[in-house]
């Protein structure tokens, strides 16, 4: 044999004689690994806890005592075996999921338990620092004192018959008798906040009903107040400072045409310029305070002796850079002196203050009430729209005027259940870290990144409840500031007003971020609800109705799509109908929420809902 072949021999024999030592080897291993753990598995049975705790792995002595039960089961059958015929056979892995699934469902229901408990007192806390019925009855107090007061308007009285339809009657006759000079007939239209359709209707109403009703310096038999009843409306709502004026105006079509949605200049092109040389275009969003939308002008208006009268100004409205500075034309009245007020009244409305370049007008002031320790914040502004009409709104923001009193038993109650909130929220974050550190000892190969993806992957891991505890601490933090204000630091409190460091005091700014908190707050809540739903699913019973939505959630996409197409189609007939005479089908969002109104059988009539006179309104409170 050639020398080759036998060096190739002896290299496979040896290479055998190694692949076989290494298959003995692990042979070996696996039998003592074997027994190992059988005879650790007999000892659990048989209740020796030294064997339980030497040689086995924590994983491993888990796993077993999952499995005891399977285990004597399996014995069980073995040993009656052929003597009951009932008896079927069982699959291990089934019945470890089982085991897994009955588990985790008893955790989860635990957990969910805690879960409820740390929601009852989420929401007591939140009602009690909402305070809403009260709030809600001092606002609209305050809203019924301005907007349902009526006044007689001066500038549209017309004699009888042409304004009224009511009867004159001569006393003794049961014949009208029109012509009689001793017949008293009205010469003035009742108005009120509703009514304003014009310009002229808004200087009537400050000046005949808003002057005379925000300064109260005389009681009702003539005698004159002192200084802590002046302005004291139904002796309970005191403002705290004077009101403020303030407009926004907008830069003239010629000025716009540039602009995106300048459009006003191009409609009136051609020989239309000769009859509307002039055109002005209309800002949005401007009813918040920042006009975001369009050209606003800026520059100084007046008279014709003093045109810069009227200057752009900026105006501070709190402590630090976290409080925005209000811009635009304002002025500012004072808290008492009437005859002041009403001379700035007038001297605004024989300088055309309100012109045709102005697109929104506010009347801001805050309100105090003792009695319920609350502060309002009201806003009565006007949207002076391109299309001629006038739109009258009211806003008002509700809140106490100190958060803490230890003197007051509900605010000590209320602190004690926002402690039990913090506390409960420690407890959901501690039961989610130690999901995870759990996770992480079962399986101690992956690393941190993805043992993380694993565990969000879980089906009972909740990625609602991350989000949840992520937004508990923007609202721990913003509860912080709103309570820990250093804006209140220098509020300054005299008998008939207050101010912050010498300068005019406005709470719109604090009110905006109180209603934010709220707003996540609601946000939260809708979270919770949707936590509660998938807690049910851990109950059987409860768990059908969302199986059911589950397997039928094709077949109700299929008849939505079908159900909007034929609400849409009813809303662009709605439009086409009579769009241009219902405020409601005006516009393609307002008809499809009437249209779905009708659908459900809501809405209600127009004029309840804002329209009066040919005008709009819209009341809300904050």
């Amino acid at each position: 044999m050639p020398r080759t072949a036998r060096r190739a021999m002896r290299g496979a024999t040896v290479n055998r004689a190694v692949e076989l030592q290494r298959k003995a080897r692990k042979e070996q291993l696996k039998q003592m690994l074997s027994r190992q753990r059988r005879d650790s598995l007999e000892a659990i049975f048989e209740g020796d806890s030294g064997a339980d705790k030497e040689g086995v792995p924590q994983v491993f002595r888990e796993k077993l005592k999952a499995a005891e039960r399977a285990w004597i089961a399996l014995e069980d059958l073995k040993a009656n075996e052929g003597r009951d015929k009932d008896r079927t056979t069982i699959c291990l892995t089934s019945l470890h999921d089982e085991c897994r699934m009955k588990y985790d469902r008893s955790r989860r229901a635990s957990r969910g338990g805690t879960f409820l408990i740390f929601f009852a007192f989420y929401a007591a806390v939140l009602v009690m620092q909402r305070n809403a019925f009260r709030g809600e009855q001092v606002g609209r107090s305050i809203i019924n004192y301005f907007v349902q007061t009526k006044y007689p308007a001066p500038t549209t009285g017309t004699r009888w018959p042409d304004q009224f339809t009511t009867v004159c009657q001569d006393t003794g006759l049961s014949t009208p008798i029109p012509s009689r000079a001793d017949c008293q007939v009205p010469i003035s239209e009742m108005k009120g906040f509703l009514d304003v359709v014009t310009k002229g209707d808004l200087w009537d109403w400050l000046e005949q009903l808003f002057i005379k009703g925000f300064y109260k310096t005389m009681w009702e038999n003539g005698d004159p107040r002192g200084p802590e009843q002046i302005n004291k409306w139904d002796l309970r709502n005191r403002p705290i400072q004077g009101f403020r004026f303030m407009q926004r105006r907008m830069e003239p079509g010629a000025v716009t045409r540039h602009s995106v949605d300048g459009g006003c200049w191009a409609y009136n092109d051609g020989r239309m310029r000769a009859f509307a040389p002039e055109c002005y275009d209309h800002m949005g969003y401007c009813a918040d305070g920042s006009c975001i939308l369009m050209w606003e002008d800026k520059r100084p208006f007046g008279t014709f002796n003093e045109p810069d009268k009227y200057t752009y100004e900026s105006f501070k409205t709190g402590y630090s850079a976290s409080y925005p500075r209000e811009y635009g034309f304002w002025k500012m009245f004072p808290v008492t002196d009437v005859e002041t007020a009403q001379q700035y009244l007038r001297e605004l409305k024989q300088d055309m203050w309100i012109d045709k370049a102005t697109q929104w007008f506010r009347i801001d002031f805050t309100v105090m009430n003792p009695e319920e320790r609350l502060f309002v914040t009201m806003q009565f502004f006007w949207e002076f729209d391109y299309s001629g009409l006038v739109i009258p709104h009211v806003i008002s923001d509700v809140y106490q005027v100190e958060w803490y009193n230890w003197g007051n038993q509900l605010d000590v109650l209320r602190f004690i259940l926002e402690i039990i909130v913090v506390l409960s929220w420690v407890l959901q974050v501690g039961y989610l870290i130690h999901d995870f550190i759990g996770f992480r000892k079962e399986h101690p190969e992956m690393g941190l990144r993805e043992a993380y993806n694993r565990f969000t992957q879980q089906e009972s891991y909740s990625v609602l409840r991350t989000i949840q505890l992520f937004l508990f601490i923007i609202v721990f933090g913003m509860w912080g500031f709103i309570v820990f204000d250093p804006f209140n630091g220098k509020i300054r409190v005299f008998p008939n007003e207050m101010d912050w460091d010498g300068e005019p005091l406005f709470l719109q700014q604090m009110a905006g971020y109180i209603r934010s908190y709220f707003i996540l707050n609601g946000v939260i809540t809708f979270l919770f609800i949707l936590r509660i739903i998938q807690l049910a699913k851990v109950n059987p019973k409860f768990s059908l109705l969302s199986e059911s939505l589950d397997n039928m959630k094709y077949r109700l996409m299929n008849f939505a799509i079908v159900l909007f197409t034929l609400l849409l189609f009813f809303t662009l007939m709605g439009m086409m109908l009579f769009g241009d005479k219902v405020p409601e089908f005006s516009d393609l969002g307002a008809a499809f929420v009437s249209t779905t109104q009708i659908l459900i059988g809501g809405g209600g009539d127009p004029d309840d809902v804002g329209r009066t006179m040919g005008g709009g309104a819209g009341v809300q409170n904050g």
